[in-house]
C-alpha cells in the first residue's frame, strides 16, 4: 500500500508541474545538450536508488532526477528504454523509471517495450505492475489486447492491475472489451470494476450497457456501480434518467444512496422531492435524509428548496438539520 501511495503522490506532483507554465515536455536544449543531461540525471538516479533503504525512500530522494526527466521529453526516451529493459538493473529503478517517467512523456515507442514488460513471466511482479499501469496513462490503444489478454494471467495481483488499467483507454473498443467481461464474468467484483472501468472510459456507446446492468445484474452491488456511472454528466441521457428512476423506485437491494447521487450529479430533482416528502419520521432515517439533501444540493433546482426547508422544520438531529440547510444555502446561493 505504501508502494501505491508513493506512486500517487509523485504522480499528482508530476501532473502539476506539466500544467505549470514554462514546464516544457519537449526541452528546448539542442540534441547534444539533452543526451548529456538525460545520462546525468539516469547516474544520479541511479546511484541514489542503489543507496536508498526501501522503495518508498528511493522514490522521495529522485523527485528531482524524475522530473528533470519527464521535462525533457520525448529525447529522453531511447536511454530511459534501454535502463527499463535491462535486468540487471535495479528493480526499483525500473519501476519508478516506467511509472513516473515514461508514463508522463506518452512517447509512442514506449509502447512496445512496456507491453513485452508486462508479458514477460520471468521479469518481476512489481516492473510488471508499473508496466501496466504506465501503459493505462499512455493510452496507446495498440496496448488494449494484451492488457485484456492479462486479465486470465493466474497472476491475481497483475490480473487486477488489467482490469484496473482498461479504464485509461477510450472510445468504442474499449466498451466492447469491458461489456464482453461484464458479460461473461461470473464474479461479482471482476463485473463491478469493469462497470466501474466502462463509466470512466466515458464514451456514450457504454450507456445501454450500464442501463442492461443497472436493471439486469444479479449482484446488488454491480447495480449500484452501474448507478453511479449513469449519473456521470457527460453520459447523461433520458433512456438512463428513467432507468435511475425506476431503480430508485422499485429496486430493494440497491444502494439507494448512490442512485440518489447519480440522479442529483444530473440534475433531476423531482424524485429525490418526492422521497424526501414520503419520509414521515426524518430523524429515523438520518442517512436516507442526508443523501437526499446531497442529491438536491446537487441538483441545484429550486424545486427543491420548499421540500428542504420542510424537512428542516420537521428534523430534531442538529446534525441533519446541519446537512439540511447547507444543501438550502447552496442551492440558493446565500453564504
Amino acid at each position: 500500500m505504501r508502494r501505491i501511495g508513493l506512486f500517487l503522490f509523485i504522480s499528482v506532483f508530476l501532473v502539476f508541474l506539466v500544467g505549470c507554465d514554462g514546464w516544457q515536455v519537449t526541452s528546448s536544449e539542442s540534441s547534444e545538450e539533452a543526451e548529456q543531461s538525460v545520462e546525468e540525471n539516469l547516474s544520479k538516479m541511479e546511484s541514489t536508488v542503489e543507496e536508498a533503504e526501501d522503495f518508498e525512500s528511493a522514490g522521495w530522494s529522485t523527485m528531482e532526477y524524475m522530473n528533470n526527466l519527464v521535462k525533457i521529453g520525448k529525447p529522453a526516451v531511447p536511454k530511459i528504454l534501454e535502463v527499463v529493459k535491462d535486468k540487471s538493473k535495479n528493480p526499483a529503478l525500473r519501476s519508478l523509471l516506467i511509472h513516473e517517467v515514461l508514463a508522463y512523456i506518452k512517447d509512442p515507442r514506449s509502447v512496445e517495450p512496456l507491453v513485452e514488460i508486462m508479458k514477460d513471466e520471468e521479469e518481476r511482479e512489481d516492473v510488471r505492475d508499473s508496466a501496466i499501469r504506465a501503459l493505462a496513462r499512455i493510452g496507446d490503444n495498440r496496448a488494449l489486447q494484451p492488457i485484456v489478454d492479462m486479465i486470465s494471467s493466474s497472476n491475481e495481483a497483475l490480473s487486477s492491475t488489467a482490469l484496473w488499467a482498461l479504464r485509461g483507454f477510450s472510445g468504442e473498443d474499449a466498451v466492447d472489451i469491458l461489456a464482453d467481461i461484464i458479460r461473461n464474468s461470473d464474479d461479482a467484483s471482476i463485473r463491478d470494476i469493469a462497470v466501474d472501468d466502462l463509466g470512466r472510459v466515458g464514451d456514450r456507446s457504454a450507456i445501454p450497457i450500464l442501463i442492461d446492468v443497472l436493471k439486469n445484474d444479479p449482484d446488488a452491488g454491480v447495480r449500484s456501480t452501474a448507478a453511479l456511472c449513469l449519473g456521470s454528466r457527460n453520459l447523461k441521457s433520458d433512456e438512463g434518467i428513467a432507468a435511475l428512476k425506476e431503480a430508485l423506485k422499485n429496486d430493494p437491494k440497491i444502494d439507494k444512496t448512490m442512485v440518489i447521487m447519480a440522479l442529483g450529479n444530473l440534475g433531476v430533482a423531482e424524485p429525490l422531492i418526492e422521497m424526501l416528502e414520503g419520509i414521515e419520521d426524518l430523524d429515523k432515517s438520518p442517512e436516507m435524509v442526508d443523501a437526499l439533501a446531497d442529491g438536491l444540493r446537487r441538483a441545484k433546482d429550486p424545486k427543491g428548496i420548499e421540500a428542504l426547508k420542510n424537512a428542516f422544520q420537521k428534523a430534531q438531529d442538529i446534525e441533519l438539520r446541519g446537512s439540511i440547510a447547507r444543501a438550502i444555502l447552496e442551492i440558493t446561493g446565500d453564504n
